[in-house]
C-alpha cells in the first residue's frame, strides 16, 4: 500500500536533527478529518506555540497545513510526553536543589518545516534535540510519520 509520507533522510547537524520527508500527493494537506482524529489522539498539539503565518497556537492552524509541518508538532509533542513521564518517574533523592528544580522542568523543543523542492513534494523537519538526543528525536520523527501514514490510510 502506497504511504502518503516517505522519509528520505535524517541529518544530525550540533543539537538538531533534520528528517527529508517526502509527501505524495505533493499537495496533500491535513483535513478537517485528520485533524480532528489525531486531536482526539493528541490534544495537547492543539496548545503548540507556532510561528506559521504569525504566531499563535497549532490548534488553529492544524487544517490545512502540510503533513510535513504536522509530522514536526507531533514529533515534538511525543518528545515532551516522553520528557515528562521520565521527570515524573524519578524517584531518586538529589542532593543539590539547583539540580532538583532542573530536572524537574521539561525541555523545550523547537522545530521548524520548510519547503526543499516544491515540485517533488519534498520538504526537511528539523528538531532540537539537546533533552532527548539525537536517537530519540530521530524515533520520534518516524514514529509520528508512522502514525500520519496509519492515519491516512483508507
Amino acid at each position: 500500500m502506497p504511504q502518503h509520507l516517505v522519509l528520505e533522510e535524517f541529518e544530525i547537524s550540533g543539537s538538531s536533527v533534520s528528517a527529508a520527508v517526502f509527501v505524495s500527493p505533493k499537495t496533500l494537506r491535513v483535513s478537517a478529518a485528520l485533524a480532528a482524529a489525531l486531536l482526539a489522539m493528541r490534544p495537547t498539539l492543539a496548545e503548540h506555540t507556532c510561528k506559521q503565518q504569525g504566531f499563535g497556537y497549532f490548534g488553529d492552524k492544524i487544517v490545512g497545513t502540510t503533513l510535513p509541518h504536522l509530522v514536526e508538532h507531533l514529533a515534538i509533542d511525543l518528545l515532551v510526553e516522553e520528557n515528562r513521564q521520565k521527570t515524573e518517574g524519578k524517584t531518586e533523592p538529589v542532593s543539590d536543589a539547583s539540580q532538583a528544580s532542573h530536572q524537574e522542568t521539561p525541555q523545550a523543543i523547537a522545530g521548524i518545516t520548510r519547503w526543499l523542492d516544491r515540485d517533488q513534494g519534498k520538504m526537511q523537519v528539523k528538531l532540537s534535540c539537546t533533552a532527548q538526543g539525537a536517537d530519540k528525536t530521530c524515533r520520534a520523527i518516524t514514529r509520528a510519520i508512522d502514525v500520519l501514514n496509519y492515519l491516512l490510510e483508507p
